[in-house]
C-alpha cells in the first residue's frame, strides 16, 4: 500500500467576496505564496487551490509562473484546482459562450502556476445531460491540450446532477480520457449516492478526494458552509477511505476547510489541527482489515 499524501483546500478568501458565509466574522488573510511555505512546514505534502487564490495572488504579485517555481523550490505540488464556471453545463447561447471562455482562461491560470489537475463545480440546475456532456468533453480537450486532467465536482443538493450515477453517465457520453470525478465526503452523503456505487465507479476516474465530515443527519442545508473536520463528525468516512484504498486509489487526501470560525482563526492553526485529523482517519481506516478486504459486489 502506498504511503498516503496529504494536501489541504483552505477556501477563507472567498470570505472576502462573500462577506454572507462569515455570519460577521472577518477572515484571517491567507496569501498563496504564504500558505503554501505554511504548509510544507507543517508537513503538508502539497496544496489545493482555486481560482480565488489564482487572481488574488496575480493582482498581488503579478506572473503565476513564481507559484510553478516556488512549488517546485519546495517540493510542495499544487494538487487541486477548483473554479466555477455558472452555465456551462445546460445553458445556451451567449451564455453557454461565456460560460465556456470563462471556463477556458480558469485553466490557463492553472496551467501558468503550474497545477496540472483541476475539478470544474458541477451545475445546481437541471437539463439535457448530453448537452452538458459535450461541453465537459470541449473542456476537456482543452484542458489535455495543457496537460491537465478536468474533474467534475458534483454536489450533493443538485437537481441532477447530484450522485455518482449521474456523473458516471456523464463521463460516458463525454468519452474524454482526461475527465474524471472530484468526489467531497459531504456532496457524496448529502445528495443520493452510496457506498456501493463508490465501490462500482470507475477508479482510473476518481482524480481528486475532499475528506469533510458533518453531523449524520444533513437535512440541515446550513451544513455545507460549516462543515467539520474529518473525524470531528458522524459520516462514514472510514468506510469512503476503505473502498478507495481497495481500488488502488492513489491520489490526495484533501482536507477540506469550509467553515466561518475556521477562517477567522488562524490558518496555521487551523491547517494544523486539520492535518492531525485527516491523517488519524485516513491511517486509521488503512490500517483497518476492512480497507484490504475483497470488495465483493
Amino acid at each position: 500500500m502506498n504511503k498516503p499524501k496529504y494536501s489541504i483546500l483552505d477556501h477563507r478568501v472567498i470570505g472576502w467576496y462573500y462577506p454572507w458565509f462569515m455570519n460577521g466574522l472577518t477572515p484571517t488573510s491567507s496569501p498563496l505564496e504564504a500558505k503554501m511555505r505554511r504548509m510544507k512546514s507543517l508537513g503538508y505534502d502539497g496544496v489545493g487551490t482555486s481560482w480565488w487564490d489564482l487572481v488574488s495572488y496575480y493582482q498581488e504579485r503579478g506572473d503565476l509562473s513564481q507559484l510553478r517555481k516556488l512549488s517546485q523550490e519546495l517540493e510542495l505540488p499544487l494538487t487541486a484546482y477548483g473554479f466555477v464556471a455558472e452555465g456551462w453545463a445546460f445553458a445556451s447561447g451567449a451564455t453557454r459562450e461565456h460560460a465556456v471562455a470563462l471556463a477556458k482562461s480558469s485553466l490557463d491560470l492553472a496551467h501558468a502556476a503550474g497545477c496540472q489537475g483541476a475539478y470544474l463545480l458541477g451545475p445546481f440546475d437541471s437539463g439535457n445531460l448530453r448537452q452538458a456532456a459535450a461541453t465537459f468533453r470541449e473542456l476537456c480537450q482543452y484542458a489535455q491540450q495543457l496537460e491537465m486532467t478536468l474533474a467534475l465536482e458534483f454536489v450533493g443538493v443538485s437537481a441532477q446532477i447530484n450522485n455518482l450515477s449521474a456523473v458516471r453517465e456523464l463521463l460516458k457520453l463525454a468519452d474524454a480520457k482526461n475527465g474524471g470525478v472530484a468526489v467531497d465526503t459531504y456532496h457524496l452523503f448529502a445528495g443520493s449516492s452510496t457506498l456501493k456505487d463508490l465501490e462500482e465507479f470507475p477508479a482510473s476516474k476518481i482524480q481528486v478526494v475532499h475528506l469533510a465530515d458533518a453531523p449524520a443527519d444533513l437535512s440541515d442545508p446550513s451544513i455545507e458552509l460549516n462543515r467539520l473536520m474529518p473525524g470531528e463528525g458522524e459520516l462514514p468516512l472510514a468506510e469512503f477511505i476503505q473502498i478507495l484504498a481497495r481500488q488502488g486509489f492513489n491520489g490526495y487526501w484533501h482536507v477540506e476547510c469550509i467553515k466561518g470560525t475556521d477562517y477567522a482563526s488562524d490558518l496555521a492553526e487551523v491547517a494544523a489541527r486539520g492535518l492531525r485529523l485527516m491523517k488519524g482517519v485516513v491511517e486509521s481506516s488503512l490500517s483497518s482489515p476492512a480497507a484490504t478486504q475483497q470488495n465483493v459486489h
